[in-house]
């Protein structure tokens, strides 16, 4: 062991007389190198030698940099890898060349004319709704209550009523044709319906989103909602009421490319995820690259405040729309009420 120790003191001592030779020569070099390369024994301290020592912990802190650097450079290589394959299964042989988002549509267009565009996506809205929130004072700590104006509330009932089957496209104030009515033009702004044609023809951003905000229509709906207020009141509700509809419902509209399918996928966020910097690059670059352009289309309720106070009157109630005979579901805030009313009418 002590021949050992002294054999590379003296290749040590070589570094400093380069005129020397020795089989170590070579690697001393090239200090770096001999670093990586270099054995570090069972122990580090015991040598009995300073120089020694400190030489054998130079080569650890380099021979652990080295390894770090291999894991990081294997890490990287791995979802670089991985992100080809999803940049690779991004692509499809489909038709379609523009696509509703999917979470909440299915609408899709395979031909790149305006015509064929607001076909697809100018349709009407899904999801018109008369909302209608009932509110009753509670006391402290009740569950579910928050604060309102000046005191503590609860929901005491909440329904939606349906208008989606009233909905077409176009203007109160301007009422298309039947056979009007079936284009998709009907209802778009003429400003905006010019602004869709230099779009489509000479767009090459695969990244911009055509947002169709159709607006929703309804005359004298504010009549129907004192009508609705005044009914439930007379049924004996004391609380507040709140009635609100559906006003907008915006569509966003993608292009069917590899590289827009690849950077609005989820492959390439859970990758950027894993590789914790890649948030860094990939936010600013979709903040510039990710271009709207808003189409602004009328649609209104084909019905009118009296034809539909004729299905809803029946169904008013202090407990909110009683549909039929269907058991009427009580919120905690109104058998509160009712618990609280009992000992009174004792």
């Amino acid at each position: 062991m002590l021949f050992v120790i002294k054999l590379l003191e003296q290749e040590l001592d070589n570094e400093q007389h380069p005129n020397d030779t020795s089989l170590l020569a070579p690697l001393a070099e090239q200090p770096m190198l001999m670093a990586m390369a270099g054995g570090i024994g069972a122990s580090v301290g015991n040598t009995g030698s300073i120089n020694f020592d400190r030489d054998l912990i130079h080569r650890m802190k380099m021979q652990d940099l080295v390894v770090m650097c291999l894991l990081m450079f294997v890490y990287f290589a791995t979802l670089s890898f991985s992100g080809c394959l999803a940049h690779r299964q991004a692509a499809n042989r489909s038709r379609v060349k523009f696509y509703a988002d999917p979470r909440m549509y299915i609408n899709t267009a395979d031909q790149g004319g305006e015509e064929a565009f607001l076909e697809a996506f100018n349709q009407q809205p899904k999801q018109v709704q008369l909302r209608v929130t009932g509110y009753l004072p509670v006391a402290n700590n009740f569950p579910g209550s928050f604060f309102w104006r000046d005191g503590l509330y609860a929901v005491a009932f909440s329904f939606a009523l349906d208008l989606t089957p009233w909905v077409v496209r176009g203007s109160p104030d301007e009422p298309s044709d039947t056979d009007e009515e079936e284009s998709g033009e009907v209802g778009v702004v003429p400003e905006d319906f010019k602004k869709l044609q230099k779009y489509l023809a000479n767009d090459t951003n695969d990244l911009s989103i055509v947002q169709m905000q159709k607006h929703i229509q309804w005359k004298c709906w504010d009549e129907l909602a004192m009508n609705i207020k005044h009914q439930i009141r007379q049924s004996g509700f004391e609380g507040v009421l709140n009635i609100d509809r559906t006003e907008m419902e915006e569509m966003c509209v993608y292009k069917n490319t590899q590289w827009a399918n690849f950077m609005h996928g989820k492959a390439l966020k859970v990758l950027l995820a894993l590789s914790v910097v890649g948030w860094v690059f990939y936010v600013p670059y979709m903040w510039i690259r990710c271009t709207y352009m808003p189409v602004r289309c009328s649609h209104y309720i084909n019905i009118s405040i009296g034809d539909y106070w004729q299905y809803i009157a029946e169904g008013l109630s202090a407990n909110g729309f009683l549909a039929g005979e269907a058991p009427q579901m009580l919120f905690p805030a109104q058998l509160h009420q009712e618990s609280s009313e009992e000992p009174q009418s004792d």
